[in-house]
């Protein structure tokens, strides 16, 4: 009797170590799958957000370019600017567009971003025929350097070459010695013959500056290598991806090095880092006019490298 009392206190002990030991993998199965779950979760989360953060940033591109190209298509029909120009009364062109500085400025802010309060480096140019700006508002950027002034000539520009009496307007991205720029173009026509051209150029880190602090994303501004060479008065000590980085005060060398090594670059869907979120959004030009029947495929020249807290996409 006392063997069998011992033998099956031992069966009994060694069931009950075996169901606890299932129930305890059978737990740990369960966490794991839920684990996963929650993980997939959040992958799924982020992808979305993703996508709608780059298309409300381009978006809002878009509709930074149009309020641009409005004023500028209205500026090409002022009469006194045609009467100028075509009697080389370059003094008089010059006061005619310094005295609609601030309204344009205005004009401009008050259509893309109400919310924006900071000062606007939008300029405005006149071009004659030969390419040469004979009149413009252009001063000092952020940076201190001054593009499209006074005597420059941009007859070999691609977008001034779209421009003839019959061409429509044109609004792109586009690359400046300066950086990244939104540019737009409008034929000056009198008599049914273009007579020359009217420009606005805004500098696209004062385009997005608002809309990126109002949502709490940081960024960096990459210029596509090939034109490292022309845009001359950007700093050449700060690259990523052999581009060079266009807002170079508002990055660290540091950060660089840790993406580059993660590999992010322009084809990337996204990149996580530890609490942040990079995404980036590939800029190209518009190759063509509103009257261009044929829309070619534009020219890739930048990308904006976007940094979103991972908090801040999961909570959406």
């Amino acid at each position: 009797m006392g063997i069998m009392t011992k033998s099956k206190e031992n069966f009994s002990g060694k069931t009950l170590v075996l169901w606890v030991t299932l129930v305890i993998l059978i737990l740990l199965i369960v966490f794991l799958v839920v684990s996963k779950g929650m993980e997939s979760s959040k992958e799924n989360v982020i992808k979305e957000q993703v996508g709608i953060i780059k298309l409300r940033l381009a978006t809002f591109i878009e509709l930074r370019k149009r309020s641009i190209l409005d004023i500028t298509a209205v500026l090409s029909k002022d009469t006194r600017i045609a009467n100028a120009l075509e009697t080389e009364n370059y003094n008089e062109l010059q006061t005619i567009l310094d005295s609609m500085q601030s309204e344009v400025f205005n004009k401009i802010i008050k259509v893309s971003d109400k919310s924006l309060d900071a000062r606007s480096y939008v300029s405005v140019q006149v071009i004659d025929l030969n390419g040469k700006i004979v009149a413009s508002t252009a001063t000092k950027d952020r940076h201190g350097n001054v593009s499209q002034a006074v005597g420059d000539n941009v007859s070999s520009f691609w977008a001034f070459k779209k421009m003839r009496a019959t061409s429509g307007f044109l609004a792109s991205i586009d690359f400046d010695r300066q950086g990244i720029v939104l540019r737009a173009l409008a034929p000056i026509v009198k008599d049914g013959r273009m007579i020359g051209v009217v420009q606005i150029v805004e500098n696209i880190e004062d385009s997005i500056g608002g809309y990126m602090e109002a949502n709490r994303y940081m960024y960096m501004i990459n210029m596509a290598p090939k034109f490292n060479s022309y845009a001359t008065n950007i700093k050449d000590s700060l690259k990523f991806n052999d581009g060079l980085v266009v807002n170079y005060d508002q990055v660290e060398k540091e950060l660089l090095d840790i993406l580059s090594k993660a590999g992010l670059n322009k084809d990337s869907e996204y990149l996580v880092i530890e609490n942040l979120v990079f995404i980036p959004l590939n800029l190209i030009t518009t190759p063509a006019t509103s009257s261009d029947t044929e829309i070619s495929k534009g020219e890739y020249i930048a990308t904006i490298y976007i940094a979103v807290y991972k908090q801040d996409i999961l909570q959406q």
